[in-house]
This record gives structure tokens, C-alpha cells and sequence, in this order.
């Protein structure tokens, strides 16, 4: 039997080594950088159209259900009429953003960092922890809630927390939370 330097005593060719090492890097990639889950995309879009004044994109990314906490006309709506409503809704909170924010200075070096090991991602609700960091310090940590309204994750509630609660949100049964956020949408 022939050997030769291309193959192993076994006969396996020495280049298949290689191909296994390089899917298994590209499929870490890809699960590291490419395949975020949807609620962290809805949180990371929010915070950076927040840095930009892009308060459509903001209001695009709440749910009807945050935005009806702070405009009055909406307060009293039951959770259909809010659904139904959300255009308007998103123009009355773009509104409000434009109010309040539009001529506040931002910062040019701060973004956010989804904290992965946090995010937990059920059929009608998301949790998704974060950082806020300005330069290289980190501002502060947030957890956002997010409810699954027809068009998506959207940010039900945001709330800072500090390093004692990380571990107890790690911790979170996003089960209970998917049952009752259910109930909500029913």
C-alpha cells in the first residue's frame, strides 16, 4: 500500500483537518455575531437610533402599550383599540420625543453592549440585558422587557439594575413571563 503525505496511516486526507477546524470557526461566528436573537436587534436599533435622534425609528421599536404611559389621549384605551391604533401612536410618541429630546446635546461616543448571557426570548415576551457605555465606562446596565405584538419585539419596559440583580435575572423563568404577557394579548 502506497502512502502518501496527503493522507493519515488511517488514509483520512490531512486537508479534511483543516475544512472541520474552518466550519466549526465559521459557525461559532455566526452564532457570536451574525445570529443575534430578534429582541436584542429591537434593543441594539432602539439605542442607536436613540444616539442618532432617529425618533421614528424609537417609536417604531416601543410598544404601543410603553407609549400609551405617557400620552394621555391613549391611556384609557383597552389593548385592542392600542394595537390597532399603533400608527398614531407611533406619530404622537415621535412627537413627544421631538418635544423633550430634540435639542438635547448627545454624547458622540457612547453605545450599547447587549450583555448575551442575559437575554432570555419566549413566544410573547423577551428579556434583554445591557450596558450603556460611554467611551470606555460603562454608564450603566438596563434590562428591557419586550412584548411580541404583531410586527415584532417590541421594548415593553426599560429599568436600570445593578450587579446584585444580574444574577437574579439570569435566573428569570421567561416561561411565567411568555404566560403572562399571553394573557395580556388575548
Amino acid at each position: 500500500m502506497n502512502q502518501n503525505s496527503w493522507t493519515t496511516k488511517g488514509g483520512v486526507p490531512k486537508w479534511i483537518f483543516l475544512v472541520i477546524i474552518i466550519i466549526i470557526s465559521v459557525m461559532f461566528l455566526y452564532a457570536s455575531y451574525w445570529d443575534r436573537p430578534v429582541a436584542e436587534e429591537t434593543v441594539d436599533e432602539f439605542y442607536h437610533a436613540y444616539f442618532d435622534k432617529d425618533f421614528e425609528t424609537m417609536a417604531q421599536n416601543l410598544s404601543v402599550f410603553w407609549s400609551a404611559n405617557f400620552l394621555p389621549q391613549y391611556a384609557y384605551m383597552d389593548k385592542d383599540e392600542l394595537l390597532a391604533s399603533r400608527p398614531e401612536i407611533e406619530k404622537a410618541t415621535v412627537e413627544m420625543f421631538t418635544s423633550i429630546e430634540g435639542e438635547e446635546p448627545m454624547p458622540s461616543n457612547i453605545d450599547v453592549k447587549i450583555l448575551k448571557e442575559y437575554t432570555k426570548q419566549g413566544e410573547n415576551s423577551a428579556l434583554v440585558v445591557y450596558e450603556i457605555v460611554e467611551g470606555k465606562t460603562v454608564a450603566g446596565t438596563e434590562a428591557a422587557l419586550l412584548i411580541q405584538e404583531e410586527s415584532g419585539y417590541k421594548i415593553f419596559t426599560m429599568a436600570s439594575v445593578d450587579r446584585a440583580t444580574l444574577q437574579q435575572l439570569k435566573d428569570v423563568d421567561i416561561s411565567i413571563l411568555d404566560e403572562n404577557f399571553g394573557h395580556l394579548l388575548e
